[in-house]
């Protein structure tokens, strides 16, 4: 297990918060990416690589990259993800509700944001690949169902955060949700959210330890990967740099676990989360079967492929 925790916003010191707020002002957020609060820990590494990560963000040539890695995960788990019946009967239950209308917004942006994030922590790693050996690296590793429990309780975080600030700016713009015959509930927790984000987790636990899932992960590292040489301006994360900011730190080895296979293993998962969650709302149950089959992961390759060009 690891020592280190991560910095909320609630706990940050002034200069952090600056570095939150940028954070969520490029990324489009409502709350700062897990990965970003365990780098608050290192204060003066996080000041300098935010900036680099910025400057990508920000450039339309790595966005069209970004866009290409979340649609062809959503490809992959559209061909590999069939929802459960409970889910199924939840989402006929939401149908008409505009909390559905919330949450498909809300995963939209998780996609873009994941993948992200995904592509940034692939880059990170690479940075400290062939240069690490000498480390010591921590011998506690976190297992899948922390990995798990850390990945929603960010995205429950992220979302929670999402529907309070968008609830004020329609009351401040007079905008109008969706109408249907079902009012939005007052109050969140009584909305159907807390069932939703648990469902989602139940799906991705079963996912996860099924051939096709760890087909596909592996395939969209490959994918991802070969997209690093195309970032416009490339991230300097050398372990002899990372070494200059964090060296005297005494969590520095479990920093080199978080950039080395924490978060390359943390993101991937949160994007294919992602695209559970917007498969799940925009399938519709009663066409499934007859329409649109869940395919066998063997036309991967063809799909990865087909997204190249």
């Amino acid at each position: 297990m690891l020592n280190i925790k991560p910095i909320p916003e609630s706990e940050a010191e002034k200069p952090i918060l600056s570095i939150y707020q940028s954070i969520k002002q490029t990324l489009g957020s409502s709350s700062t990416p897990l990965i970003f609060q365990y780098l608050a820990n290192f204060s003066e590494y996080l000041s300098f690589i935010w900036p680099q990560i910025s400057h990508n963000s920000n450039d339309i040539l790595f966005r069209k990259e970004i866009n290409d890695i979340e649609n062809l995960n959503q490809v992959m788990v559209n061909e590999i993800f069939q929802s459960g019946i409970a889910t199924e009967l939840f989402l006929q239950k939401i149908q008409n509700l505009p909390e559905k209308y919330e949450l498909i917004q809300f995963s939209d942006n998780l996609k873009e944001v994941s993948a992200l994030l995904y592509l940034i922590s692939l880059s990170l790693r690479e940075s400290l690949k062939g240069q690490a050996l000498g480390v010591k690296l921590i011998e506690n590793k976190t297992t899948d169902k922390e990995q798990s429990h850390a990945v929603w309780n960010d995205i429950s975080s992220e979302f929670f955060s999402h529907s309070i600030s968008q609830d004020i700016k329609a009351s401040n713009l007079n905008i109008q949700l969706p109408t249907s015959n079902f009012k939005k509930s007052q109050s969140l927790t009584t909305t159907p959210y807390p069932e939703f984000f648990k469902l989602m987790q139940w799906e991705m636990d079963k996912l996860i330890v099924e051939e096709k899932y760890l087909f596909a992960r592996v395939e969209m590292e490959k994918y991802a990967l070969n997209k690093l040489h195309l970032i416009p301006h490339p991230i300097n994360s050398s372990l002899k740099i990372v070494s200059s900011y964090t060296k005297t730190n005494p969590l520095f080895p479990e920093l080199i676990h978080l950039l080395a296979e924490y978060f390359p293993t943390q993101t991937p998962y949160r994007l294919f989360a992602a695209s559970v969650m917007n498969r799940s709302l925009n399938f519709n149950p009663k066409s499934s079967k007859e329409e649109t089959p869940v395919k066998s992961p063997i036309l991967l390759p063809a799909a990865i492929e087909l997204n190249r060009n």
